[in-house]
């Protein structure tokens, strides 16, 4: 929601005299806090101050951000965003010293700078240089200056309302960024090595969340595999299995419980994870449905029942899933 504060302007006094407006509000507001959907909602202001109270507190925004002129690291990633953006290497300019004297200016007012000294020297039949970004700077007075006061009380409200949109410590942001196959950054202050974020989730409880997180760590992680790492956390083993709803005589695997086979299945759909097919030595060693096996899943339908050896990523096959793409969960004879 763009600029959410010019929507909901002078809405306390229109409400009082517009009943379909406080209507229309009111219902926003309620499905803000009740939807079910899996919907994320992110709107931007430039005066929170205008909004309504009742459309501030938790549970409707459950956090306010303050976005702060960029910083030095931010008016780099501009800089270059706005030179490759029109053709033009970086690396070619001095980036850190444009950062370095453009405190205090926007992300706009960097693409005005930018934007200004290719024009102008394109008008004069040359390439542009660093004299012509260093004009463009000084001729462009960002509206940290024109605006001082006003940006002063904005950072002065935000300071103890909300939370920054920028991390302080660029450390910080590059440990953050760096996340990588579901281990933490941090060790659990026994002085062993980290543990493992899917275990973690498991441990509390999580276990869909904890479900994506072992196929991020892994990767191509076979049912087996999966079943066999959460039996300790919670019921894998039971009387279900799940087959291709495109053809329910070929089957993805057996012997899971009712609720693990439903959140393998609704993750599926919802195209979170993805099957695979994969040759049947990948379960080399491990227990597998005493079913045939199918060498390769055909566009005909299977005479019989047969199964199907795959692999969970959350990454699509190429040219797409087709038939891996929904399963249904089957209940199975004793």
């Amino acid at each position: 929601l763009e600029e959410i504060d010019k929507a909901f302007a002078g809405f306390a006094e229109e409400a009082s005299s517009d009943a379909t407006m406080a209507r229309i509000v009111g219902r926003f507001l309620t499905w803000l806090q009740e939807h079910k959907e899996p919907v994320f909602v992110v709107a931007t202001a430039n005066n929170v101050a205008r909004l309504p109270p009742e459309l501030l507190r938790r549970g409707r925004f459950d956090e306010l951000f303050f976005v702060d002129l960029p910083n030095y690291y931010e008016r780099m990633a501009i800089f270059k965003i706005h030179f490759e953006k029109r053709g033009w290497k970086s690396d070619l300019f001095d980036i850190d010293k444009l950062s370095t004297d453009t405190e205090g200016y926007s992300g706009a007012e960097i693409e005005t700078i930018v934007n200004s000294a290719i024009i102008e020297s394109y008008s004069q039949g040359r390439l542009v240089s660093m004299d012509d970004l260093n004009i463009s700077r000084e001729r462009t007075v960002p509206l940290s200056v024109t605006m001082e006061d006003e940006i002063f009380r904005l950072r002065e409200w935000a300071r103890t309302r909300c939370r920054p949109a920028t991390i302080d410590s660029r450390v910080i942001q590059v440990m953050e960024s760096e996340i990588r196959r579901g281990e933490q950054n941090v060790s659990d202050g026994s002085g062993g090595p980290p543990e493992l974020k899917w275990k973690e989730l498991a441990q509390h409880g999580q276990i869909r969340a904890a479900i994506v997180e072992h196929i991020r760590c892994y990767d191509h992680v076979t049912l087996a595999r999966l079943l066999g790492d959460f039996e300790k956390y919670t019921e894998t083993a039971g009387e279900f299995g799940l087959v291709l709803k495109a053809d329910t005589k070929v089957v993805v695997w057996t012997r899971m419980s009712k609720d693990f086979a439903d959140m393998i299945s609704e993750y599926i759909a919802g195209r979170r994870l993805f099957l695979h097919q994969v040759a049947a030595d990948s379960y080399e060693g491990t227990k597998k449905p005493q079913l045939p096996v199918l060498e390769k899943l055909e566009e005909d339908k299977v005479a019989k029942p047969s199964w199907l050896p795959t692999t969970l990523r959350l990454l699509p096959p190429q040219g797409g899933s087709g038939k891996l793409s929904r399963v249904a969960r089957i209940k199975l004879g004793k």
